[in-house]
């Protein structure tokens, strides 16, 4: 384990990361690759030659504990490339299935299109000339989804008319080793809905769903995918943003 304390330099995409000292394990920035080179100093030395370049990565825990919390500002950038620390996904292009750091979404945008800082996920989805879904999962979370509740920010994309709707599915499921798997144990918790009436952003809402009002199964992922629209042509997605999944509260604090 890189137990200590370095200097990173580059990540994966080649691009500065870390100035100064980073102390600890790699433990913010789960499921990268790293090539570089490491300054490796004794306690109470400031500063140490340059020295044994290695490649290594981290890896994603096994499980999360309660409470889970991805605001997803860990990620190192935006765009296609850049996708959620650790949880599954799938780009369901019209039956074609691309999963992993090849599916082109979801995807991590920037502050513009976050709830209150510099990240959000996207789920894209589409039914203009073909049905285009896109899953995401969360990381296993040690206790049974039946106990807890998940909330989470969401907003939609704006749009170019002024009458379609966006739309995405919150569920929960046992298994996402593929998408097969996901869609067989998946329980469908809620749908939820947005309509704008003008072609101006839409402002982000909380969403919270206590899980063991609705499933009381052995689910340990929360799933979140975005489906068509208001059944016409629509093109478009979800924004979301500070996703958590607690234990359900004896008492609860007003928003």
């Amino acid at each position: 384990d890189l137990e200590g304390i370095y200097d990173l330099i580059y990540d994966d995409m080649g691009d500065e990361i870390y100035d100064g000292i980073y102390d600890g394990i790699l433990d913010e920035m789960y499921d990268a690759f790293y090539d570089g080179a490491l300054d490796e100093r004794p306690d109470g030395v400031e500063y140490a030659d340059w020295s044994n370049p290695r490649s290594f990565s981290t890896t994603c825990p096994e499980f999360y504990t309660l409470p889970f919390a991805q605001d997803f500002e860990a990620s190192k950038g935006t765009g296609a490339s850049y996708k959620p620390d650790c949880w599954t996904y799938y780009y369901d292009n019209a039956g074609t299935i691309t999963e992993g750091i090849s599916a082109s979404y979801p995807t991590i945008v920037a502050a513009a299109n976050s709830h209150d800082s510099k990240y959000a996920m996207y789920l894209y989805s589409s039914n203009a000339t073909k049905k285009i879904y896109t899953y995401a999962a969360t990381p296993y979370i040690e206790t049974n989804l039946s106990k807890t509740m998940v909330s989470f920010w969401y907003r939609a994309n704006a749009w170019a008319s002024a009458t379609p709707t966006r739309k995405m599915v919150v569920a929960v499921a046992e298994e996402v080793s593929t998408l097969d798997t996901l869609l067989a144990t998946m329980t469908v918790l809620d749908t939820i809905v947005q309509t704008n009436t003008s072609t101006a952003s839409i402002a982000y809402e909380k969403y919270s769903c206590i899980i063991n009002e609705k499933y009381q199964g052995n689910a340990h992922y929360v799933v979140l995918y975005g489906i068509e629209g208001n059944g016409t042509t629509s093109t478009g997605g979800m924004y979301v943003d500070d996703v958590e999944v607690t234990l359900v509260p004896t008492c609860f604090l007003p928003d």
